[in-house]
């Protein structure tokens, strides 16, 4: 069975995904800027081929390593895609994005499906059961919510998430998490509803590193796939082998 792996270089982080045909098999990740570390792990894994996608700049020389381990395809927004991309300026696009609606649409071909994805930032992205992206909105995690209200005033302190957050805030602290959780929630809910409306039978499918604190606090019906950016590279890859646009 041939082993691909997908290069996620993010914004906080390197993740390195291991697939065996279909089936996820391990994740391991990086400093954003930990190189050559990322090196010696691919060269340890004997992947047949391998996708990166990057949203921040990285160098050139580090690509260049990479082919000569593996057969490599750069994701960007010429990349083959198993359908249409319908989005006004895809050269704009986060390759996260795509990446996170095709895992989607691999789920659930045939379907309107909403993949949020929960990180640095609330990515909601919608691919349409006619297999064309459609967009979707961007807005501000978790943390960069702390963050912001930490940064833009001068008592306010930095903290971060809870599993247990009281509506009713007590302290500054428990205030400060009861505003953003609270709030971040309401407005997860408010924008499943909006585009419920708008898509019929609509799937929602939830990723990032913060989707198990909004799958067990979001009153509906979600698939979780806290990978799912790196199960939509490894389809996007799988394409582009099949049809020969990636020789192996």
């Amino acid at each position: 069975m041939p082993i691909h792996l997908s290069i996620d270089l993010g914004n906080s982080s390197f993740k390195l995904s291991r697939f065996s045909g279909n089936k996820f098999i391990s994740q391991k990740k990086f400093a954003v800027d930990d190189y050559d570390s990322v090196l010696v792990y691919c060269q340890k894994q004997k992947a047949t081929a391998a996708i990166l996608s990057s949203v921040v700049k990285h160098p050139k020389i580090f690509e260049k390593a990479l082919r000569q381990i593996f057969p490599l395809l750069v994701f960007d927004h010429r990349t083959p895609l198993p359908f249409a991309n319908k989005y006004g300026s895809p050269q704009t696009l986060g390759y996260d994005r795509l990446a996170a609606a095709a895992g989607g649409w691999q789920l659930f071909p045939g379907f309107n499906v909403l993949v949020i994805e929960a990180g640095t930032c609330i990515k909601y992205d919608v691919i349409s059961k006619k297999n064309e992206y459609l967009g979707g909105a961007i807005a501000p995690g978790l943390q960069m919510r702390f963050a912001a209200l930490h940064h833009f005033t001068q008592k306010l302190p930095l903290v971060g998430k809870t599993a247990k957050t009281p509506l009713l805030g007590r302290t500054t602290e428990e205030s400060i998490r009861s505003g953003v959780q609270q709030a971040v929630l309401a407005e997860t809910a408010g924008m499943i509803g909006a585009y419920r409306k708008q898509f019929p039978g609509l799937k929602i499918v939830l990723g990032g590193g913060d989707s198990a604190f909004f799958a067990g606090r979001l009153k509906t019906r979600i698939f979780v796939r806290p990978n799912i950016v790196a199960e939509g590279m490894h389809v996007i890859l799988k394409y582009n082998v099949e049809k020969g646009f990636l020789e192996i």
